[in-house]
């Protein structure tokens, strides 16, 4: 199975400004149905919400991430993160995003209760993305990201894929699904 993550034109236009520069993070609230993330609210992370940031690592406050969980909790949404490796290199996690995948998503998806996870990484205007849906350790492409304007599809960006294409078996504690 493959997932597809779809925004409204202003949003994505909103989190593409917000992910200028690299390590920029936000969140984003989506319900889910169908391989589909439909965001529904994005939260850019700033100012108090960063620990510390340099050009290759950022650290968000100790509170915010629970925060973000238990406001999704209390909707029953997913959450969907996007994040900036800035012009550099091509779209896909860096080792440690693998890595920090390995705590982060099976604490999520058990916060969650089980709800998909979608993550993005943006790489000057490239793109790419993985998710969560049936297991937290069993990971799935983002295939693709969708744009649009109210009902009507705007634009169809198609992630590189150059993450799960090199994802080997156990890496980061996931699995490819198959």
């Amino acid at each position: 199975m493959t997932a597809r993550v779809r925004f409204i034109s202003s949003q994505f236009a909103a989190l593409r400004r917000h992910l200028h520069e690299p390590e920029q993070v936000a969140f984003a609230f989506a319900s889910f149905a169908g391989g589909r993330f439909d965001i529904l609210e994005v939260q850019a992370m700033s100012g108090h919400d960063i620990a510390s940031r340099s050009d290759r690592h950022v650290e968000l406050h100790d509170d915010v991430r629970p925060a973000l969980i238990r406001s999704a909790s209390d909707r029953g949404l997913s959450l969907v993160e996007a994040h900036s490796h800035g012009a550099r290199g091509h779209a896909a996690f860096s080792p440690s995003d693998l890595r920090g995948f390995h705590d982060w998503v099976p604490h999520l998806w058990w916060r969650l209760r089980g709800m998909p996870y979608a993550a993005l990484v943006m790489a000057g205007e490239a793109w790419d993305g993985l998710a969560w849906i049936s297991s937290p350790t069993e990971v799935q492409p983002v295939c693709a990201i969708e744009v649009s304007q109210d009902a009507a599809d705007m634009g169809l960006i198609v992630p590189s894929g150059a993450t799960f294409t090199s994802l080997a078996r156990g890496d980061a504690g996931v699995r490819r699904s198959t």
